[in-house]
Formats: structure tokens, C-alpha cells, sequence
């Protein structure tokens, strides 16, 4: 059935074109104007420098300039003055939302930019968490409803007699202690301002909480609508003002990341927020049984929700004539665990024994950089082993025209978009079986992460066999027509709507203006 509703969505992420580090950023575009195509006005608020940045379909301005517009006062060097964060809301005089700017390719985005930088993906964060993160995380352990169980619908509103004015709408509060509504707690102690906004990553995700936390007087919205963890204790820190609900996003987990070896200060605030969301959307069925199996979280308050490739993806790119394809092998993404490129340059030794004239290709930045480099030179491959280091869209586009086979042995990989813009390139990919864009591209060639000799048989057999090439990479296509962003939004919708029915947004009749 299909359902539509003009749910204002606060999402919070790090990632959007143009400022992209991996798949995510990609995803939460296209989210965002599937959602906007469904009607939906969506607000992504970004936690990166505050310098104004224009893409192609975005225009990003700092939250910085929004909270400066409400009196916040900023050192010299671009700093918070007196940053604290308290238990109500103080930030006040936030006209409507001006400092918001929307995506010109869509109508419905907006997006806005706080002054933290979130690497998720980077160095995991060092030494222990912050006082103040510590204090959202007991509250996010000890408010809100059990695992398994949402927050209650609003009340529908029967009758507007006002004229929105994006101030914190009334809703349900999430089911807690009756104390915990009617008393506010004690102001938390000052923050210096050298804390917040220090290199560490505690302190960055702190930071973003502090901003987001600021934010929620000047917004009304439906639901919140958070991507991975870094962004969790933001979207519970504006819940406890505003009592929106709380919808979460999994694009990976700490153990994607790290395997056994898990943060555990990470691994809880995943969890804690898994436990207190309304629903958790995850990418795959892959990552959904990760959340069920390793949080104990209920399979029933897990849907899952496949990336898309974006309009251009979905076309075929014919590579000239005179363009002759090498025995090039291709291993694109990040280079950290998770992504296992280690596994890419056993399986390539084992290659260039059988065709020496194989050349691969690794792109992308990582913390195992060196380590790889190393591996190569004892593998005694270091002259067919070519390091590109990041390399942007229209630089992959061009590696995958001139190659034969991209690979993806990934210990763990969530999605992985990467591989539906190979088939589109023409060429085929060999998918990790602890992958979760296999269930879409189940045609595809694919090996566990670990087995290197038969890793290296199928990329042998792609260098070798042009028509099996030719066969995958056109099943590819059909494969990937059947995904898309406008139906993933839907899908969404249809979870919003019910757990929440009728909105404030759609009681006013659309009001606001939007």
C-alpha cells in the first residue's frame, strides 16, 4: 500500500556529495531526495567545517552561522565561547530557519552543516569517552521504551489554530520514568572549549552533539533520522527536548569494523541506541541479522532497506570502440580491516603465477596502507601492484573502463555500492559471501573472504573468459533496474506512518508551506 506523508525528518549524518570518504554519503543523498520525492520536507544536518561548500545538488551552510544569528559567541579561531550543555534548551531567536540552505537539485532538502568532523572510518577513538558523552549515553541506558518496542503514535491534531513556525512540536514523549518528564536534571557542568573541539574523535562526536542538541529549539519535526553511531547521541540528546522519535540507519556496525576486536565504548552506544530507537533500518539482511545476533535486538524492529544505485548508475556506460580492456584487476575502498585488501594481494600473488601479465590496482586510503605496501614487496609483486590512493568519481569511472574485474573481498561489508558502479562500467565484480550487496546481485560471481586460491581461480576466470564477463555484467543490469531510491524512501514512509499515523504536518494540511 502505498503511503504519503509530509513528514518533516531531521536526518543527521557526515557524509554528502560533494564531500564523500565511501558509499555512505552517496546513500544519504539518495535518501534524501527519495524521501523529498515522496513528499517529505527532510533537514540533514552535516558535521564537517564550516566553509560554505556547492555541489552539483547541494549547497551547505555552517550551523556555526545559524547559532551566531541566535548571539553564540566564537573565539578567533573559529571556536564555540562558553560552549556548555544543558539539560533545557537556552538557544533562543532562531527565526525560522534561516542558515539553512536547500539542494537545488531537489525540492524538500535542505541541509545544514555543524563544525565537527566525524571519520568514522578512520583512527577509532582514542582513550576514554568524554564526561558529558558519558552522561548521554547513561541517559540514552536509562530512558525510553525496551528493546523491541517503539515510542507511541502523537496525538493526531484535530483542529490547526496555529501557523507552524518550525518551533518544537508536542508530541509523545518516549515511554520513562514520570520524574524524568517533569524535573529537568541539573545543568552539566561547562565544557572548554579546547575539549570540544580537539582532534580526538570523542570529542568531535561530542561536539556534534552539542550542536544538534542546540538545534532542536529551532526545529519542528516529525522524526529523526540518524546514519551510524557517531550521529546516536545527537539524535537522543534532540529527542529528550523535543520528544521526536528516533529511526536509526545501519550502514555498518562497530563489528564491520573492528571484527572481534570491538571498541567496547562504541559497541554500547550502538547498542544503547538500537535499544531505544523507534525502528533501525539496515541495509541488507546481512547487517540486519548482525544487529538481531550480536545486540539482541528483535528481529521485528529491524527492516531492511537496500541502497540504489542513483539515475546515472542505472546506465549502461559504453566504453569506445578503440578502448581495449588490459588484465586489469580492480580493488576499490577503503584500506582497514573491514574492507580486506590483505586478501586482494594474496589472492593477486596467486594470479600472477598463472598470468604474469595481470596488473592490480588498489584505490583508496587507509590506516593499512604501509602494512599493504609491505605485503606486496614480500609477496614479490610490488611491479604489478599499483597504489592510487583516493581517487574521485570520474577517476573510478575511468579505471573500471579500462580494466577487466573489480574485487570486493570484504570481511564484512554492509552493502556495497561500489559494485553496482562496476557493472555499470561493463565490467564484472566477485563479491565477498560476507557481503550484503550479493542479495541483489545474486548472479554474480562469489567467495568467502578468506578462500585466496579460489579467489584467485574466478579472477582468472574473468581475465580469461570474455563471454562469461559479458553474461554477468548484463545480468547485473536487469539486477540492478529493479532497485531504486524513490522505492527505499516509500519503504521508509510506510515505517514512519506506522509507528507514528497521522502527523502534525499532515493534521495542518500543509500549512507550512512545504
Amino acid at each position: 500500500m502505498r503511503v504519503s506523508r509530509q513528514y518533516r525528518v531531521l536526518m543527521l549524518g557526515w557524509e554528502y556529495p560533494p564531500r564523500l570518504a565511501g558509499g555512505l554519503g552517496k546513500a544519504c543523498q539518495g535518501l534524501s531526495q527519495g524521501l523529498a520525492q515522496q513528499g517529505a520536507q527532510v533537514f540533514f544536518v552535516l558535521p564537517t567545517f564550516p566553509e560554505r561548500v556547492s555541489g552539483r545538488r547541494l549547497e551547505v551552510v555552517g550551523a556555526k552561522e545559524v547559532l551566531s544569528e541566535a548571539g553564540w559567541e566564537f573565539e578567533p579561531t573559529g571556536e564555540f565561547k562558553n560552549i556548555h550543555m544543558p539539560d533545557a534548551p537556552e538557544v533562543g531567536g532562531i527565526s525560522g530557519i534561516s542558515g539553512i540552505s536547500g539542494d537545488p537539485g531537489v525540492s524538500g532538502v535542505s541541509t545544514i552543516r555543524s563544525d565537527a568532523q566525524l571519520f568514522p572510518y578512520g583512527t577509532p577513538p582514542e582513550g576514554p569517552m568524554s564526561e558529558n558523552l558519558k552522561r548521554v549515553l547513561a541517559r540514552m541506558t536509562q530512558d525510553g521504551p525496551p528493546s523491541g518496542e517503539g515510542i507511541p503514535a502523537p496525538e493526531t491534531v484535530s483542529t490547526p489554530s496555529v501557523t507552524p513556525s518550525f518551533k518544537p512540536k508536542q508530541v509523545a514523549q518516549p515511554a520513562q520514568p514520570e520524574a524524568e518528564t517533569k524535573e529537568p536534571t541539573p545543568p552539566t557542568p561547562p565544557i572548554s572549549s579546547q575539549e570540544i573541539y580537539g582532534k580526538n574523535l570523542w570529542s568531535e562526536v561530542e561536539k556534534f552533539c552539542v550542536t544538534v542538541r542546540h538545534l532542536a529549539d529551532a526545529h519542528e519535526v516529525d522524526v529523526v533520522h540518524a546514519h551510524d553511531w557517531m550521529t546516536f547521541p545527537a539524535a537522543f540528546e534532540f529527542q529528550r527536548v523535543t520528544g521526536a522519535p528516533v529511526f536509526l540507519h545501519v550502514h555498518a556496525t562497530e563489528y564491520d569494523r573492528s571484527g572481534e576486536n570491538l571498541n567496547q565504548e562504541v559497541y554500547r552506544i550502538e547498542r544503547e541506541g538500537f535499544r531505544r530507537a523507534t525502528h533501525i533500518f539496515a541495509v541488507s539482511r546481512y547487517t540486519a541479522g548482525i544487529i538481531e545476533r550480536l545486540y539482541g535486538i528483535n528481529r521485528k524492529k529491524i527492516s531492511v532497506v537496500y541502497n540504489a544505485p542513483d539515475d546515472s548508475t542505472k546506465e549502461f556506460i559504453s566504453a569506445p570502440p578503440e578502448l581495449e580492456r588490459k588484465p586489469q584487476v580492480v580493488f576499490l575502498g577503503r584500506l582497514t580491516f573491514q574492507k580486506g585488501p590483505d586478501h586482494f594481494l594474496n589472492a593477486a600473488a596467486l594470479v600472477s603465477k598463472v598470468n604474469p601479465s595481470a596488473r592490480f590496482i588498489i584505490c583508496g586510503t587507509g590506516d593499512m596502507m604501509d602494512k599493504l605496501r609491505q605485503q606486496a614487496y614480500h609477496l614479490g609483486i610490488e611491479n604489478q601492484v599499483h597504489f592510487a590512493g583516493f581517487v574521485d568519481p570520474s577517476g573510478v569511472d575511468e579505471i573500471l573502463l579500462h580494466s577487466q574485474v573489480l574485487v570486493m573481498p570484504s570481511v564484512s561489508e554492509p552493502f556495497g555500492l561500489v559494485a553496482l558502479e562496476a557493472i555499470r562500467c561493463g565490467i564484472p565484480v566477485i563479491l565477498s559471501k560476507q557481503s550484503g550487496v550479493r542479495e541483489v546481485l545474486h548472479r554474480a560471481l562469489q567467495v568467502d573472504f578468506w578462500d585466496n586460491e579460489r579467489l584467485a581461480d574466478q579472477i582468472l576466470a574473468a581475465l580469461r573468459l570474455p563471454n562469461l564477463s559479458r553474461q554477468l555484467v548484463e545480468e547485473g543490469m536487469v539486477q540492478i533496474q529493479q532497485l531504486s531510491w524513490d522505492k527505499s524512501a516509500q519503504d521508509i514512509i510506510e515505517i514512519y506512518h506506522r509507528h507514528l499515523g497521522s502527523t502534525y504536518a499532515q493534521a495542518i494540511g500543509g500549512a507550512h508551506g512545504h
